[in-house]
């Protein structure tokens, strides 16, 4: 059973009823998945993880069962023009905490008692959601912040495909 605020569910019932979709969620030219209440534009997402690809810094590999995730940031402006200000994007990034998956351990989602089915939950590429307080955070030269986590530190996928196989080297 989903619980949700009334005005959500009259947002929900009036989409559905106007558009005949039940969700306000679209598919952009690039075939990522957004929404229209979504802080994070896609281009937004491109330009962040094009400008890590192209980091000549090194990045620490993530080991055993860790997975290494570049850290989205909140833009300052927002795609309709207002600046946020920063405690507004930081309560913004407390609600949702996305990244993109650059690099997954070696022994990530090996354990066949906690994952019986062999399938990894995320991959390199995938644009997550996670704790805010999980792993551990660091800054790299960029101003970016890469997160190191366990295999079992996320909470879904947002969409796949930001990242190429190979193009991330570690």
């Amino acid at each position: 059973m989903l619980i949700l605020p009334k005005h959500v569910a009259a947002q929900i019932r009036s989409a559905s009823t106007h558009t005949g979709k039940a969700s306000g969620f679209q598919r952009d030219s690039n075939k990522h998945a957004t929404h229209t209440d979504d802080f994070i534009d896609p281009a937004d997402v491109a330009a962040q993880v094009r400008s890590f690809v192209e980091y000549e810094g090194a990045v620490p590999a993530p080991v055993g069962w860790r997975v290494a995730v570049l850290v989205l940031t909140i833009p300052e402006v927002t795609a309709g023009g207002l600046h946020m200000i920063d405690d507004s994007r930081e309560a913004r990034s407390l609600a949702s905490p996305q990244g993109v998956v650059v690099a997954v351990g070696s022994q990530a989602y090996r354990d066949p008692e906690r994952f019986p089915d062999g399938e990894p939950w995320v991959r390199v590429g995938d644009r997550v959601m996670f704790q805010k307080y999980a792993g551990r955070m660091f800054q790299i030269r960029t101003g970016q912040h890469i997160a190191i986590l366990n295999d079992t530190d996320f909470a879904g996928v947002v969409d796949r495909g930001w990242v190429q196989a190979g193009e991330v080297e570690q």
